[in-house]
């Protein structure tokens, strides 16, 4: 009778453990997500800028390729040397943004992959659960068929092999 209680004791202890462990598998699956979001959106931040820096060197190419002679006032060559200042600082500003965001991509993987680790440790918890069950479920079944000496040598396997996965 002790052991019919234990057993069912353990038994809805596994279950519970079980339920938790599927939880925590939820919540890392949650957080991949998010993170994947986050690194697209990181990557397409990183593509516009990218764009933005080309367009700007381009233009720059454009005033340096001009080697034609103008007469030009004091007042156009003050615009364009203004024109290339800021093109120049547009240039240097994509690739500091280019460089942080590089930055936040590679982070976000770093998360995504620990985040992958953590939904494979809860998966193998949640497999380990299942076992554990089954075995309380077989000792169970053991003790209502009658068989208190397999159910008991069950038992003992069932304990000693889940202790370790309970109390972690």
């Amino acid at each position: 009778m002790v052991v019919a209680g234990f057993a069912i004791l353990a038994a809805i202890g596994f279950a519970i453990w079980a339920f938790k462990a599927n939880s925590d598998l939820n919540e890392s699956q949650a957080d991949l997500d998010a993170q994947k979001a986050a690194t697209l959106q990181a990557q397409a931040q990183v593509q516009a800028q990218t764009d933005a820096a080309n367009a700007a060197a381009a233009e720059l190419e454009k005033i340096s390729s001009d080697n034609e002679i103008f007469v030009v006032s004091n007042e156009d060559v003050a615009q364009a040397q203004s024109d290339v200042a800021a093109a120049e600082q547009s240039v240097a500003e994509a690739s500091a943004n280019v460089s942080a965001a590089q930055d936040q991509v590679a982070t976000l993987s770093a998360e995504r992959e620990q985040a992958r680790a953590e939904r494979d440790l809860a998966r193998a918890e949640r497999q380990q659960a299942r076992i554990c069950s089954r075995g309380s479920l077989g000792v169970l079944s053991k003790l209502g068929q009658g068989e208190a000496d397999a159910a008991s040598s069950e038992l003992e396997t069932v304990s000693s092999a889940c202790a370790a996965t309970v109390s972690g």
